[in-house]
C-alpha cells in the first residue's frame, strides 16, 4: 500500500470508522476469525441455502462484522462468542426497523403494496 494509505492509517490508530480501542496490529486476527464465525452461524441457520445466497455469505459476514465492530463498547466485547448469536439478532432487529422506517418516509406503508394488489 501506499505511504499515509489504509494500511498505515490503521497502523497509526483509530480513524474515524474506527472505535478507539482498535489497534490493527492486535485485532486484525481477531476480525477475521469473528467473521468466520458469523458465516458459520449464518449458515447453520439456513443448511439447504441456494448457490447464489451462498456467494453471498463471505460479504454479508463481513459487513455483519463490521457493523458489530463499529458499535462495539470494547474489544473484549467486541469478541464475546457468548454473546455473538445474541447481538446479531439484535443487529438484525435493528436493520430490519431502519428499512422499514426508510420504506414509510417513501410513502408506503407496511402492507400497503399488498392491499393494492389483492384490491385489483
Amino acid at each position: 500500500a501506499a505511504p499515509g494509505g489504509v494500511v498505515a492509517q490503521e497502523k497509526r490508530g483509530a480513524t474515524p470508522r474506527q472505535p478507539q480501542w482498535y489497534a490493527a496490529d492486535h485485532h486484525l486476527q481477531e476480525r477475521r476469525r469473528m467473521i468466520t464465525n458469523i458465516a458459520r452461524l449464518l449458515q447453520a441457520r439456513k443448511p439447504n441455502a441456494p448457490a447464489d445466497w451462498m456467494q453471498k455469505l463471505p460479504q454479508m459476514a463481513r459487513r455483519l462484522e463490521e457493523s458489530l465492530f463499529r458499535t462495539a463498547e470494547s474489544f473484549e466485547k467486541y469478541k464475546d462468542t457468548q454473546t455473538l448469536k445474541k447481538r446479531l439478532q439484535s443487529l438484525a432487529m435493528a436493520m430490519g426497523l431502519r428499512a422499514q422506517q426508510a420504506k414509510l418516509r417513501e410513502g408506503g406503508a407496511p402492507g400497503e403494496a399488498a392491499a393494492q394488489a389483492a384490491a385489483q
